[in-house]
């Protein structure tokens, strides 16, 4: 498995009802729906994500094979052309679901998203 983030993808990218609750427990449908941060939007649906940069409004569409959830982490594995199988991960959903984080891998800095 490659542990990747890409300059954009990798740092936007690489999806839903609400995040999780002291009852509830973290479900990958979590992160359905739009995000959006100060570098672009994130739009996740049960199969694939679409990335949108801010800077320049470039789209790119991935395939989505699955979401692991582990304690208060989503993990989302993601395919295209030049990642055989790459991973993000997200966390640090607020209690309302209107804000997460994507988390760092690799180096990358943690990213913040909100409900858009």
């Amino acid at each position: 498995m490659v542990r990747t983030s890409r300059a954009l993808l990798a740092g936007v990218a690489i999806a839903a009802a609400g995040a999780p609750t002291r009852a509830g427990a973290l479900k990958a449908a979590m992160l359905y729906g739009k995000w959006c941060g100060d570098i672009g939007t994130l739009e996740f649906t049960a199969d694939s994500f679409v990335v949108t940069r801010a800077s320049d409004h470039v789209r790119g569409a991935f395939t989505i094979p699955s979401y692991e959830v582990r304690g208060p982490d989503i993990t989302v594995h993601w395919l295209d052309a030049t990642h055989p199988l790459a991973m993000t991960k997200y966390g640090d959903f607020s209690s309302g679901g209107s804000q997460m984080k994507q988390l760092p891998i690799g180096g990358a800095a943690a990213r913040e998203f909100h409900r858009c």
